[in-house]
């Protein structure tokens, strides 16, 4: 029996090390964040990287796609407000809504995050594409085929894969803009259709899986220690992914990006939409694009309401990044020009402004931003099409 307490009281001595030292190791890890000048991602939390869903929630996860970087890894666990996952062979990755039937002529909706249907904890389910589907479910049905982080490179490719299957088409639109604003431009001079995922995949020969699952994703490792993570998988990026005698220079966000990134940037998006454009009529449909409405851009966008919540989120990303709104504004400014030469290009930046509570973030519209933007695309859509 002594022999017994005396293993068991080694054991629990073992554990309470063990767990001391991973605790140490989190902490650590967070000051070295600190330093680097990144936030201190609190112990126990159960959200670390978004402000209601994990990263790990199945409307949340990606999984790495060859051509695409990324698309939505729900698994069919993903409840989507007024919609569900499109039930087909090939594609998991529309989002379609209750409101019309499948007999109806089609309609598309392309973009980022701000279009997305998976992402039901920006705007509680309350996307612009939800509100646009029961605007026109008299006439079309509507398929939400946005994903988080896709810039117009990405909706190109995308209908690029699908235009030829889809049936019955007779309208595409895209919403976008902000995510033409990249860290990544200066590999875009030799790999303008590579995302970084992509380009450090074919650089290296390196699956990357951008799945959030393994031990390294689990609910304990994300929530208990997540400055410890996010240390690791620094290291591994450092160290596997990029060689380090031939780096490319990914630009930083925080820094002022140069006049010549702003124009490789806008010219990408001009080229994007004009072959999207030219794909959509080679299907036998009409393509229209829509410049999004994002804070800080010059105008209406710049002035938030005082004492409001919009005033609070415009304060707090430009305490986080001095240079974000003076970046925004350069592209936005080329994006502008082009937009105004195309006939196929609507400028709706300026609508839903900071102008008390409608924005979710500095990117994102809440619901009420969300009907908003879907009344003002609806007024175009029946001016064209109705």
């Amino acid at each position: 029996m002594n022999k017994l307490f005396y293993w068991l009281k080694i054991l629990i001595i073992n554990i309470i090390f063990v767990f001391c030292f991973i605790i140490f190791l989190e902490i650590s890890a967070g000051f070295g964040r600190l330093v680097l000048g990144k936030p201190f991602l609190p112990f126990f939390n159960p959200y670390p990287y978004q402000a209601s869903y994990p990263p790990y929630h199945p409307c949340i996860k990606m999984k790495t796609d060859t051509l695409l970087s990324h698309v939505p890894y729900h698994e069919n666990k993903c409840d989507i407000k007024d919609g569900t996952v499109l039930e087909d062979d090939y594609r998991d990755d529309y989002v379609v809504y209750k409101y019309s039937s499948k007999n109806n002529p089609l309609f598309i909706t392309l973009g980022g995050s701000t279009t997305s249907g998976f992402y039901q904890h920006i705007s509680e389910g309350n996307t612009y594409p939800k509100y646009l589907a029961e605007l026109v479910a008299n006439k079309y049905y509507l398929m939400n085929g946005g994903v988080g982080g896709y810039s117009s490179t990405e909706e190109f490719l995308k209908f690029y894969r699908d235009g030829s299957r889809l049936k019955n088409l007779e309208i595409v639109i895209s919403l976008n803009g902000i995510n033409e604003y990249s860290d990544e431009s200066d590999k875009d001079n030799f790999y303008p259709f590579l995302t970084k995922t992509l380009f450090l995949m074919n650089k290296n020969q390196l699956w990357i899986d951008q799945r959030f699952s393994g031990f390294l994703n689990s609910k304990f490792v994300m929530n208990v220690t997540p400055n410890l993570r996010n240390f690791y998988l620094f290291l591994i990026q450092k160290n596997l992914f990029i060689d380090r005698d031939d780096e490319i220079n990914f630009s930083k966000v925080e820094d002022e990006v140069s006049f010549f990134k702003i124009l490789l940037s806008a010219e990408r998006w001009e080229v994007n939409v004009k072959r999207i454009n030219a794909l959509v009529k080679l299907e036998g449909a009409s393509y229209l694009v829509f410049l999004q409405p994002t804070m800080g851009i010059d105008g209406p966008q710049s002035y938030p309401a005082p004492n409001s919540r919009d005033q609070t989120l415009f304060n707090r990303k430009n305490e986080k990044n001095k240079l974000y709104f003076k970046n925004i504004n350069k592209l936005y400014i080329e994006l502008k020009k082009r937009c105004s030469k195309l006939d196929f290009c609507i400028d709706i930046s300026d609508i839903a402004p900071p102008s008390g509570d409608v924005y979710w973030d500095a990117r994102h519209h809440n619901a009420k931003g969300n009907k908003i933007i879907a009344n003002e695309i609806f007024k175009h859509i029946e001016e064209n099409f109705y």
